[in-house]
């Protein structure tokens, strides 16, 4: 994951290494300066912005997530992975709080 300054010609300002997969999607917050990224490898990454640095891994997925979303005032998040599930998390302790079944006649 990658963090630019936009008024700056081609200056990465942050990367953001630890997923053994692509990056498919990212949910972040300036407000929090926090990033929630979703990957091939079915793990979740939050991210610190402020250190630049992991600040906890969500894992739970058998298959890519291919979605997230974050609710960072609640420290709730949910992702959506090619395994057919939706997950429910804690952002602060990565718990998982459910899981959600019903895509089973996607090819």
């Amino acid at each position: 994951v990658r963090l630019w300054d936009l008024q700056k010609d081609d200056c990465a300002v942050l990367e953001l290494r630890g997923h053994q997969g692509a990056v498919e999607c990212v949910a972040l917050s300036w407000r929090c300066l926090r990033a929630l990224s979703g990957s091939w490898d079915g793990t979740l990454a939050v991210w610190d912005l402020e250190m630049g640095t992991l600040a906890r891994r969500l894992k739970g997925h058998t298959d890519l997530v291919c979605s997230v979303s974050a609710d960072w005032s609640a420290l709730r998040a949910v992702s959506g992975s090619s395994d057919r599930t939706l997950r429910l998390w804690r952002l602060d302790d990565g718990g998982e709080l459910a899981e959600l079944r019903g895509h089973e006649h996607h090819p």
